[in-house]
């Protein structure tokens, strides 16, 4: 998710606002309710028609895309680069200290503000894409094609016995609440709601580590998309998907032929213990496929000129999307934890998408505003500054390039 003045690909900044903004929607129920500890809960209280839609359409449509979207894009980066670095003898040394501070970043905002975090286990996926960088396009075909197969072959054989499982009524042997009272529903929902900043630190911790552990297995449903967006950095296909009719071609396939479908089993009626199991699996194993389809049709309509202002404002997040990410928990733990408005368990789907658009808003505002005096976002002026060991320049100037003053 970096952002920087120089050699600048105007549609990979469209993507990238466009899976920024999109994560919000995915992540708003992780900031507005106890979804952890509903986790470990032997009953779940009944939902209203609107939180099953909420559900339905966000498994549909929503979860595990935009993460996938960003897996793919950041495999992108990671190719260019390694064309720069190259050039300076910099790879991988350079690039590694590079991931190491994301990694740092990622964790300080995993602990210390929301336990969603994705840098730190990007970071480390990053890292070990390094190995494959250099490896022939038949190769990394091969291990993506590998990875891919495994992933579908473990969901096709996990997902059904989970689902089982979840309704035989076993779930109530992993009740943590029974063994750890206060990682309840009800716990969880009075931390954050008007607990203090440390009674929540106590609940991140855990949570935060559980995800990290979780990210090791996750981690191997990343890595094809990393591969991926090798592939299509190394061939420019996002600047011009037209001029590549087989990605474009399959990806459009593959995204909305085979992931469409798939994605709207979602509608069929389930428990709300089997939705648990299943958003799981929508978002680990189902979201990337029709991930696919999003990046190459929006890629498509950008080499078009299509929705151009639509897409200029996605360009303009785009360029502070690691600032923008962050920005995003900061604004949506002052509506909803104690230390700000402390809405946490108090609203309900219509208001989750009330704050989503507040916080878009919010998001493209800053953008705007930050971009009209400075290059790069706040937070990619200081890792990249941290990483180059050096303070690099970023207020702006009255001699712009014509890429800076797009």
């Amino acid at each position: 998710m970096s952002s920087s003045a120089e050699s600048r690909v105007y549609a990979l900044d469209v993507l990238r606002g466009f899976a920024i903004l999109g994560i919000l929607l995915a992540n708003i129920v992780s900031f507005a309710a106890p979804t952890m500890t509903s986790q470990f809960e032997p009953v779940i209280p009944s939902r209203s028609v609107a939180e099953n839609l909420f559900d339905s359409v966000s498994m549909a449509f929503v979860n595990g895309k935009f993460r996938s979207i960003l897996a793919i894009l950041f495999g992108v980066g990671l190719w260019m680069q390694y064309e720069r670095r190259k050039l300076t003898g910099e790879w991988p040394k350079g690039y590694l200290k590079r991931l190491g501070w994301l990694l740092l970043i990622g964790l300080l905002h995993g602990y210390l503000i929301w336990y969603g975090d994705i840098l730190s286990v990007y970071a480390v996926v990053a890292a070990l894409t390094i190995i494959f960088v250099k490896s022939e396009d038949k190769t990394l075909w091969w291990l993506i094609g590998v990875l891919a197969a495994n992933a579908l072959l473990t969901a096709a054989v996990l997902i059904p016995v989970l689902i089982m499982f979840s309704g035989s009524g076993g779930a109530k042997e992993f009740e943590l609440g029974a063994v750890w009272p206060m990682f309840s529903m009800a716990g969880e929902t009075a931390a954050f709601q008007t607990g203090s900043w440390l009674q929540q630190l106590g609940y991140r911790a855990v949570y935060y580590s559980f995800m990290l552990l979780n990210g090791l297995v996750f981690g191997l449903v990343l890595l094809p998309l990393f591969l991926f967006g090798i592939l299509l950095a190394r061939h420019k296909v996002l600047a011009a998907p037209s001029q590549h009719p087989g990605y474009l071609k399959w990806s459009l396939i593959i995204g909305f032929g085979l992931g469409l479908p798939l994605s709207l089993t979602a509608f069929i009626p389930m428990a709300p213990k089997v939705i648990e199991t299943v958003q799981i699996g929508f978002e680990v194993f189902v979201g990337p496929v029709l991930a696919l389809g999003y990046l190459m049709a929006l890629a498509l309509v950008v080499e078009k000129g299509f929705a151009a202002k639509f897409t200029k404002v996605l360009a303009t997040v785009g360029r502070v999307a690691l600032s923008a990410y962050l920005l995003q928990s900061l604004a949506c733990t002052f509506v909803f934890y104690s230390w700000g408005l402390g809405l946490f368990g108090k609203l309900h789907p219509g208001g989750w998408l009330a704050v989503v658009g507040a916080v878009w808003a919010l998001d493209i505002l800053f953008a705007y505003l930050w971009l009209a005096r400075f290059k790069m976002g706040p937070v990619e002026w200081l890792w990249r500054s941290l990483s180059e060991g050096k303070r690099l320049p970023n207020r702006r100037t009255a001699h712009l390039t014509a890429q800076e003053r797009e």
